[in-house]
């Protein structure tokens, strides 16, 4: 496969101007109290820190070089992109597995979006196994194609991109249901051969990642030591209509099934398994244009005669749902043509730690009423979480943009 060099982006590629306009830069509220960089939030939780760069937290434990990597979604516009990001990047990144679940959409979907993946970019040596279909506890939520598209991708489409799926879906792995049991043996497996570790990937609910949690920590204990690290989007520290995206407390993933999300933090704190949190606070910067970052990656995907960056680039004009609930507070352009991009940071924040900053943290998940999915940090320097707080948006963005528009793959995706 060929990896794409990061050539240089014409600063054009990205709206500077929007992203360090004080709508942005309200989204973000540090203050440094007494010399040291505290973050306070503002719904009355103690301030936490100090803020530091996530540069040493993912090179002491995420370690360098290809990591084998198991990726748990629910594509989803954001995570097809973070998939993309992963998929293109071998020097990082080694994908065994995509695991996608229920989300905005229904498993069947993600699915399919799964396959669908694969079958663009030709990467034919990643297998696609299905995961959990509905939360720990009830029935799947309500569904939001209403507002994601029946086929949660906001209905994107580029005639080469679905011609080139169409011509590679017979080639893709695929198997139903057992995508909780591939990561859990390939863990097992791993502890009894003294195998490489494995980096976990989670940009949809933490359902699958809780249930595989509990089955090792129960049957297994061992084997939670060859979890490298586990990168994942989630939460949101403050509450009201601040940082928010389902409800008034809670952002969608952690608001999906609360109660897995709450116990697999805990043992992640319990078996110290290191683990990268992403919240809105981050992902809330890091949002695109249509008819700016988006109509750069179109005019790029032709020039470079690249299907992957033509279907990705689709994505920018979906998925407004976040924009829409937040644009009179926030005060995004009135165009509405503003799309965050919550799932990528996934990616970027191992692959460019120094993009990132933020704070050590223990966290808890409300689980019951009007707050569940809220939350809850407290200080914990010496623990195994890092939560995000801040990113160099314009830096991560011009990263996206250049790794997207250069992306090679496999020759399969090739027109």
């Amino acid at each position: 496969m060929l990896i794409p060099r990061l050539m240089h982006v014409d600063p054009k590629a990205i709206d500077v101007k929007f992203l360090k306009s004080p709508e942005q830069a309200a989204l973000l509220a540090f203050h440094d109290v007494g010399g040291d960089s505290l973050y306070v939030p503002r719904d009355g939780q103690d301030p936490i820190g100090p803020v530091v760069s996530a540069e040493s937290f993912i090179t002491e434990n995420f370690g360098s070089g290809q990591r084998d990597t198991f990726f748990l979604c629910d594509p989803g516009t954001d995570d097809w992109m973070a998939g993309v990001l992963a998929l293109s990047d071998r020097d990082n990144f080694r994908i065994d597995t995509i695991v996608p679940s229920f989300g905005n959409v229904p498993l069947r979907v993600t699915f399919n979006n799964a396959r669908k993946l694969v079958a663009l970019t030709g990467e034919f040596d990643v297998h696609v196994a299905s995961g959990a279909d509905r939360p720990l506890v009830g029935s799947m939520p309500e569904d939001a194609s209403a507002e994601h598209g029946e086929d949660g991708l906001g209905g994107a489409s580029h005639k080469l991109a679905d011609s080139l799926i169409f011509q590679n879906m017979s080639q893709v792995q695929s198997s139903q249901g057992d995508g909780q049991e591939r990561l859990k043996q390939t863990l097992i497996d791993r502890a009894e051969s003294s195998g490489a570790p494995i980096t976990i990937l989670n940009t949809g609910s933490m359902t699958d990642l809780c249930v595989v949690l509990e089955q090792l920590a129960e049957e297994n204990p061992k084997a939670l030591s060859k979890i490298q690290g586990i990168s994942l989007m989630g939460g949101g520290i403050d509450t009201g209509r601040w940082h928010t995206n389902i409800t008034d407390h809670a952002e969608f993933n952690f608001f999906q099934d609360p109660i897995a999300a709450k116990r697999a933090f805990e043992l992640i704190e319990e078996h110290n398994i290191p683990t990268l949190v992403v919240p809105l606070e981050v992902t809330h910067t890091t949002g695109v244009r249509e008819n700016h970052e988006g109509a750069w990656l179109k005019q790029q995907a032709v020039e470079k005669h690249n299907p992957v960056a033509a279907f990705t680039a689709e994505m920018y004009s979906a998925g407004g749902f976040d924009v829409e609930r937040s644009h009179d507070f926030f005060k995004f352009p009135a165009d509405k043509t503003t799309r965050f991009m919550h799932d990528p940071n996934v990616v970027t924040a191992i692959q460019k730690p120094k993009l990132y900053s933020g704070v050590y943290a223990s966290i808890d998940i409300v689980t019951e009423g009007e707050e569940a999915g809220r939350m809850l940090l407290k200080p914990k320097i010496d623990g195994p979480i890092f939560v995000a707080l801040k990113a160099d948006a314009p830096q991560v963005l011009m990263d996206w943009q250049s790794r997207i528009a250069n992306y090679r793959g496999a020759p399969a995706n090739r027109l």
